[in-house]
């Protein structure tokens, strides 16, 4: 209790205050907060098998090669953010590695969707990728801010925002593509 740990302060730790403050506000606005990652995530990740029929309309006379690279780029970039995710959140703190990882999703994905080169949206969605993959410290900044009684429901709550995204994209993707084309829908998917 906090009556106790006023009378030990070495037994004030992080975890034991949240133990006693529970699961709250401020852990569901976390959640939502970092849950948008994942969320983010799904929208890009979803945009992948529209890639071979939307390329050859944005960049007419490509070759196979050069789409093809431009489809499995996000997957090299994945691995580099993954990498590195943790080492710049560690050096950096949680929330600026939170924060780098949703700028490198937004910025390069808008890029994406306005380049007019299908060798400079194929480097945009390499970086893209790096924010996808670099997204471990949004759920550890939540994870780390949950009570431990609450860290199991607590992933769960984090990780559904993957399949709401998933679903809110799907919709949101095909409305913006048939009003507006496939630039509007890259550009949507990063916002």
């Amino acid at each position: 209790s906090l009556d106790n740990m006023v009378q030990d302060p070495s037994s004030c730790t992080l975890d034991n205050l949240l133990d006693c403050i529970g699961f709250g506000p401020f852990q569901y606005k976390l959640l939502f907060v970092a849950g948008l990652t994942l969320f983010a995530d799904a929208a890009e990740l979803l945009l992948l098998p529209y890639f071979p029929s939307m390329l050859p309309c944005l960049f007419p006379g490509s070759d196979s090669g050069d789409r093809n690279a431009a489809v499995s780029v996000i997957f090299m970039g994945m691995l580099f953010g993954s990498i590195l995710a943790g080492p710049v959140a560690d050096l950096y703190g949680r929330r600026m590695g939170y924060l780098v990882t949703c700028l490198l999703c937004l910025v390069f994905g808008i890029l994406s969707a306005f380049t007019s080169s299908i060798h400079v949206f194929t480097l945009c969605r390499f970086f893209v990728g790096i924010g996808v993959g670099g997204a471990s410290p949004g759920l550890s900044l939540f994870m780390e801010m949950s009570p431990k009684a609450y860290r199991g429901k607590a992933a769960m709550g984090f990780f559904f925002m993957f399949s709401l995204g998933g679903i809110v994209i799907a919709i949101l993707q095909w409305i913006v593509y048939m009003h507006f084309g496939w630039r509007a829908a890259l550009a949507a998917a990063a916002g």
